[in-house]
């Protein structure tokens, strides 16, 4: 019997139904006209963490009290003011308090789940004799396949019904949008969270919720019915059965969909098929190199949906997107058609038709966006087959390289789409696929043109989210570069890009009043004022700036990496870049960035990164560095520059503890370079800025 589905003894469920009634008291909704408790917020984390850890095992009563415990929020909500948005509020707010604290801790279930498959996996590798996901008839690359996600522990169905139903309430009605889109946001993401685990546990249950709505509205005669369910395919967790059954089940139905279905399952349908392969990649290395179809109703589908598309150049901006995944879902018709083979496959035609009018498309003003889109599909596909496959995504990248690269990166003629956000992820996802295909050229063509300050601001963003998804994604797959080769090359220009960005915010914060009254406008509302040009360019600024930290923390050998042999110009590097953290950590109106910025400087002070400051000198580097560091946050302290002087008290101690641990690692050399004057001068502000916080008259 599972872990969550198994007995419980009474003593068990009246302490996890103690801790859901604790969290309960301290949501903000529950604290209305009462005294509101003191350290409500830490009581409620202590809560929300002990839920967590009891989670492990006891997922099905923890989960069973969150959702009645949403229930009862809800009906409060309901019997309130509906015109009194503070009150509102605070029922929105402790909603997304409940829907995150049940994400938590079915992620922690399911994590526990993967830990225990990946030791019993161990386990059986030792006893056989190694062997891996490709078994013991496949090569190197096989063998080193990550292995498949598990799923997570089954709950009851009439749970799972009601969370599903409560889920898809947020998801699709999203109450009082308008009116806090921020926490709406947040509440869609925790829904969209809960939704994905439901699906890999109880996956049976919320199939036969979307068959069903398939079937009514193709039964019906109202062409705009509600096609809200179609909408959960988006954040589903699909394994190759679980894609199958749903392509099956929409090739059974799809000669009767009305114009919304249509549409809707265009949609969704391709953003399910990239959630299976990005969940389950080895599953489509291994459909890729069986040369085998995923479900027959792919090729049905495809041809049905290609027969809407010679409608209208709207309906092929609409269909082609997903005919394209319905392709890649056939490697068999695909290696057919690229390879030219005589010994022709039945109904490949239409397949072989539709590619030749997708790659003349490129050059096609009405049809060039649409095309762009499907052949950055085709490459990101790409990058999960070796380069020793027999794979038709092979063959078909190098044929549409240069005109896709001249679309999408062309500097004198920047896409210009109705969705800029759309635009900016498109080439994102092109260029982490033409890194991941061919690592060198990428680096030394286009990289180092997203850093020419000649080229769009967009380009900038573009690299830096692109390097950011290649350092978190990693090379799970063998064959795919990791983010160390672009080390020497990248890391000098990464460093002066985010010096040009560090001074742009300080002139920002110095002179422009106006976009910090908006910001604060924004912070509750999150509905931005109309500030024309000056606002965009705020924005985008701001936008690279807080990539260029995060990147820099989630990697800190992007940025300290440097080939010079001179230690001084090294010392100057890195000095330059943790000043320049150290800066943000006083930019109130940016807390994303403040916040990201002192987590960054707080991994570049970990023993293991102190150690690459400068290779050449560190103890000398270290001290000199380390006491610039300090004494620019004493004098922020000092000269009460901060808002919330306890929290920099906090960062600044964190920082000292980093210092005395690398000084306890290096003790026999820590002499080096410690008689300098400027140590004397932090150890002086320090005291003067501990002895102001001391005698505050601000209680933290």
């Amino acid at each position: 019997m599972s872990a969550a589905s198994g007995k419980m003894s009474s003593g068990d469920s009246k302490l996890v139904q103690s801790l859901i009634n604790r969290l309960g008291d301290s949501l903000p909704c529950y604290q209305l006209g009462s005294q509101v408790l003191l350290d409500a917020k830490k009581l409620l984390e202590q809560n929300q963490e002990s839920l967590k850890r009891l989670s492990v095992r006891r997922l099905l009563v923890i989960a069973t009290g969150l959702s009645s415990l949403l229930d009862k929020i809800g009906k409060k909500k309901e019997a309130v003011n509906q015109n009194d948005e503070d009150t509102l509020f605070l029922h929105a707010k402790s909603q997304l308090i409940v829907l995150n604290t049940l994400a938590q801790c079915m992620d922690a279930n399911w994590a526990a789940v993967k830990v225990r498959a990946g030791q019993e996996g161990g386990q059986a590798g030792e006893q056989s004799g190694g062997g891996g996901v490709g078994g013991d008839g496949g090569g190197d690359d096989k063998a080193s396949l990550p292995p498949n996600t598990p799923d997570p522990t089954a709950l009851s169905e009439q749970l799972i019904m009601v969370l599903v139903g409560q889920a898809f309430y947020f998801l699709h009605v999203q109450p009082n949008k308008d009116i806090f889109p921020m926490t709406m946001k947040r509440i869609s993401r925790a829904c969209a969270r809960i939704v994905h685990f439901l699906s890999a546990s109880n996956f049976g249950v919320i199939f036969n919720r979307i068959s069903a709505k398939v079937a009514a509205l193709c039964a019906s005669k109202d062409e705009e019915a509600d096609t809200a369910e179609i909408l959960l395919i988006k954040h589903l967790c699909l394994n190759q059965q679980r894609l199958a059954l749903l392509v099956e089940e929409f090739a059974k139905h799809c000669r009767n969909f009305k114009k919304n279905l249509q549409h809707a399952v265009a949609q969704r349908l391709r953003e399910g098929i990239w959630n299976w392969i990005g969940e389950y990649p080895t599953e489509f290395v291994l459909l890729c190199q069986s040369q085998r179809k995923l479900a027959t109703g792919a090729e049905k589908l495809f041809d049905v949906y290609d027969g809407w598309s010679q409608d209208s150049t709207k309906r092929k901006t609409a269909f082609w997107p997903l005919q394209t995944m319905l392709l890649i879902l056939c490697p068999d018709v695909m290696l057919n058609i690229a390879l030219n083979n005589q010994q022709k496959i039945a109904g490949a035609e239409p397949k072989r038709r539709f590619l030749d009018t997708l790659k003349k498309s490129l050059t096609v003003a009405k049809l060039a966006d649409v095309s762009s889109i499907c052949y950055v599909d085709i490459c990101k596909a790409s990058c999960f087959v070796s380069k020793g496959d027999m794979s038709a995504l092979r063959y078909l990248v190098p044929s549409i390289e240069v005109e896709l690269k001249e679309r999408l990166f062309n500097p004198s003629k920047p896409l210009a789409g109705a969705d800029p956000s759309a635009d900016a992820a498109l080439m994102v996802d092109c260029l982490v696929s033409f890194f991941r295909l061919n690592h060198r050229p990428v680096i030394q063509s286009l990289f180092k043109q997203c850093f020419d300050p000649a080229t769009p601001d967009v380009f900038r963003l573009v690299l830096a989210k692109a390097l950011l998804t290649i350092v978190r994604e990693g090379s799970s797959l063998p064959w795919n570069p990791s983010i160390d080769v672009t080390y020497t090359h990248l890391a000098p220009p990464l460093r002066q890009l985010f010096q040009e960005y560090v001074a742009k915010q300080r002139k920002y914060d110095a002179a422009s009043s106006s976009a910090t009254s908006t910001r604060k406008a924004t912070a509750k509302t999150g509905r931005a004022g109309k500030s024309g040009g000056v606002m965009a360019t705020y924005t985008m600024d701001h936008d690279i700036l807080l990539l260029l930290v995060d990147l820099f923390n989630s990697d800190p050998m992007l940025a300290l990496t440097n080939g010079s042999s001179d230690s001084a110009q090294v010392k100057a590097d890195t000095r330059a870049l943790l000043t320049g953290l150290t800066s943000l950590l006083q930019d109130d109106h940016n807390p994303e960035i403040k916040h990201c910025a002192v987590k960054t400087l707080l991994k570049m002070h970990s023993a293991a990164n102190i150690a690459q400051w400068n290779a050449l000198d560190p103890m000398n580097s270290f001290w000199e560095i380390s006491s610039h560091v300090t004494i620019s946050m004493s004098l922020q302290l000092i000269g009460h520059r901060v808002s919330q002087p306890a929290e920099l008290m906090e960062w600044l101690n964190a920082l000292c503890m980093s210092r005395n641990a690398f000084l306890r690692l290096h003790k026999d050399l820590a002499s080096q370079g410690s008689h300098i004057g400027l140590r004397n001068q932090t150890n002086s502000k320090l005291e003067v800025a501990f002895l102001l916080q001391l005698w505050s008259s601000e209680q933290s």
